[in-house]
């Protein structure tokens, strides 16, 4: 995705409280279009569903990501399959006290996290 896309993704985003399924997979996001795009993503309140699979997701990522889960209080499924989400990167996420378990889904390639919220 690129930076223009990006910011227009976020910008729409910022306006979209209701929404409940978002998909962004396969996008390549960035470190720096994940700051932008998870911090407007935060008044997605009623977000339910929520897959960034193959991003290429990191820790600076990760570390971005746990504001969206803090604040999407009825986010129920997490896909984060085929991103370079390993130990620090996976500590991040489940110190943001959300509630998540990982199990067959941790962010390894083919797999993904879900809520047990």
């Amino acid at each position: 995705m690129d930076r223009d896309s990006c910011a227009g993704l976020a910008a729409t985003l910022g306006g979209a409280p209701e929404l409940v399924h978002l998909q962004i997979a396969g996008c390549a996001l960035g470190a720096s279009d994940t700051s932008e795009l998870f911090s407007s993503m935060r008044t997605c309140t009623a977000l339910e569903h929520l897959d960034l699979s193959s991003n290429g997701l990191g820790v600076f990522s990760a570390r971005n990501l746990t504001h969206v889960l803090s604040a999407c209080r009825e986010l129920q499924t997490l896909k984060l399959a085929a991103n370079a989400l390993y130990g620090v990167a996976l500590m991040v996420l489940a110190r943001c006290g959300a509630g998540y378990r990982v199990g067959r889904g941790c962010g390894m390639p083919g797999l993904c996290a879900h809520a047990t919220l």
